[in-house]
């Protein structure tokens, strides 16, 4: 989740593999992931985890990025550093605030960014936008201090190009504030066929895409790989935690994609599926006679001493999984890392 605030080259760096790298991404990473914690039977137990990192392990073939809160103004003309980003937010702020806003201007930026944000489309693959009276088309190999009311779009492709030069950009889609993007590396792009993409919004009455998720299928050297990203319904309680439920299995039922897709939805017709996304699971005590703030300070306690055993046995995803209420037959790696919600917001990307 970027919290629609313009990541840096520094901020994006840090979850996106420097060109790849798999050795970079698995030891310097803040919370590795250790082999011993890969469930035996899980697919992934063969896979390369920090605990057995060959010499030369090379570079990921395929990366997926899931977005979301991911549309932003672009308010820097350079890839500034954080805290550059940040002090030119706050200036920016401040100069808004004094300068008379253009009536005409500030109406047409409204519907373009309201009608993109809750219902719009864009397959930036193709450069087809889902509102097209209201576009205006970027040119990706323009210089990058052009600007456009989709210049967030042009920003992000500036940053993966400078980020993984070595890849190809095959799918980049996104519906609302949610994004998705798919690269592979170049020398691998000519074995890549049967590209298909949707999406399915999960808002207000089903239509707005304000929360929803996209689905990509590829087909690599004959396997078949299907990926999914989604932002679902916030909040605590039991409702919203079986509305979560419900909108994983409205987004794989609506957006189909793949071959069979008429017949089949992305986690049956493919030979891998992956889902990624801020799906807003709650980390949930048993006690249930406790108010939010006493929930909040424990689970924080629990963070501070690294119980993460004891958090994911409260983790609502991982007893949903267990439970079979969502995503039969898919398997959830355990999180040795702090719960990611929620960020203090602030000016620039954090």
């Amino acid at each position: 989740n970027m919290g629609n605030a313009e990541p840096t080259a520094s901020s994006f760096g840090a979850w996106v593999p420097d060109d790849g790298d798999v050795k970079a991404m698995l030891l310097d990473t803040l919370y590795p992931v250790p082999s011993e914690i890969v469930p035996k039977n899980s697919p992934s137990k063969d896979a390369i985890t920090v605990g057995n990192v060959p010499t030369e392990p090379g570079k990921f073939d395929v990366i997926v990025l899931g977005m979301q809160e991911a549309t932003f103004d672009v308010v820097s003309k350079e890839m500034d550093s954080d805290e550059e980003a940040a002090s030119r937010a706050t200036e920016e702020s401040k100069k808004k605030k004094k300068k008379k806003k253009n009536p005409i201007k500030k109406a047409y930026k409204a519907v373009v960014g309201t009608t993109r944000t809750l219902v719009g489309s864009s397959d930036n693959t193709k450069e087809v936008y889902g509102v097209p009276e209201l576009r205006r088309v970027i040119d990706r190999d323009a210089d990058r201090k052009s600007f456009s009311y989709f210049g967030d779009t042009h920003a992000l492709h500036g940053l993966v190009k400078d980020r993984c030069p070595s890849y190809t950009t095959i799918v980049d889609y996104n519906r609302g504030q949610m994004r998705m993007m798919i690269l592979v590396k170049t020398g691998l792009k000519d074995q890549v066929t049967d590209i298909d993409v949707d999406a399915e919004n999960t808002g207000l009455v089903g239509v707005l895409a304000n929360k929803g998720g996209i689905v990509s299928s590829i087909t690599v050297r004959n396997t078949r790989l299907s990926f999914m990203t989604a932002h679902l319904e916030a909040h605590e309680g039991g409702k919203h935690y079986m509305n979560r439920n419900s909108n994983l299995a409205e987004i794989l039922s609506g957006a189909r994609v793949g071959p069979g897709h008429k017949y089949f939805d992305a986690s049956l017709n493919s030979h891998h599926a992956f889902f990624c996304g801020d799906l807003n699971y709650r980390v949930v005590l048993p006690e249930k006679e406790i108010d939010q703030e006493e929930h909040k300070r424990i689970v924080r306690d629990m963070v501070e001493k690294e119980e993460w055993s004891v958090l994911n046995d409260y983790d609502d995803l991982g007893q949903a999984l267990t439970k079979k209420e969502c995503l039969d037959g898919f398997m959830m790696l355990p999180c040795h890392f702090p719960p990611t919600f929620k960020a203090t917001r602030q000016d620039g990307y954090a």
